[in-house]
């Protein structure tokens, strides 16, 4: 009966594992609410579930808001332009289709180019500030390579959202079920699902040189070690 409650049981780290993804997810809700921040709670999020993959302990909030501080200028620079182009292009594929002649309807495809452009770079921009210390322009270049470099991937990671929100739309039933899913553990489950994806994908394509905010943090402690 004493081995069932070690830690080192697979339930057991199941359940911690599932306690830990609601945490997070809670979190990342509250931190989301001025909208503004969802960018930094994204960063948070995926920092959080990175050191779980890796089994750090550590407090999760006290790793959450860690990241959420030192993340909070770079994860909001790239969150605010990409949100301002959301919503231009979701109204210009409004006034496509509901506004002017239908003859023009051959205008909607740049248009849904350009929106899905802007969500596959967002989809590994933030994974990348979580992990890697590097500027916005390099950060927006390596997140277009990636998102074109594995393409499947990308597909998989766009896919996912849709066909959720599809089944949601369905019914009435179906919106409220997968809205609580989400208001419990769902956004920390698909980036839990998502971190596993980028783990390999960084450590296949990222360069060697490319230190992470981990190991940079370690160089800065040696450095300023007395000699």
């Amino acid at each position: 009966m004493n081995k069932f409650f070690q830690p080192e049981n697979p339930v057991i780290r199941f359940l911690s594992c599932f306690c830990d993804l609601m945490f997070t997810n809670a979190l990342f809700i509250i931190c989301s609410l001025p909208v503004f921040t969802i960018g930094a709670s994204i960063t948070s999020m995926y920092h959080v579930i990175f050191k779980l993959q890796d089994r750090e302990d550590s407090y999760i909030y006290k790793m959450f808001f860690e990241s959420f501080r030192n993340n909070f200028k770079q994860a909001t620079t790239i969150w605010i332009p990409f949100l301002l182009l959301t919503g231009f292009f979701a109204g210009d594929l409004y006034i496509i289709y509901n506004v002017i002649d239908a003859s023009y309807s051959w205008m909607q495809f740049p248009v849904w180019f350009l929106l899905i452009l802007v969500f596959c770079i967002q989809i590994y921009a933030f994974p990348q500030i979580a992990k890697f210390e590097s500027d916005i322009k390099r950060l927006i270049l390596n997140s277009l390579l990636l998102a074109v470099g594995n393409f499947p991937t990308t597909i998989f990671f766009t896919f996912i959202p849709i066909a959720i929100i599809y089944f949601a739309a369905q019914t009435g039933k179906r919106m409220v079920m997968i809205g609580s899913l989400f208001l419990f553990f769902g956004f920390a489950a698909i980036a839990y699902l998502y971190a596993m994806f980028f783990k390999r994908i960084f450590e296949r394509c990222m360069p060697k040189e490319e230190l992470t905010k981990e190991e940079m943090s370690k160089e800065d402690m040696t450095d300023e070690q007395p000699k």
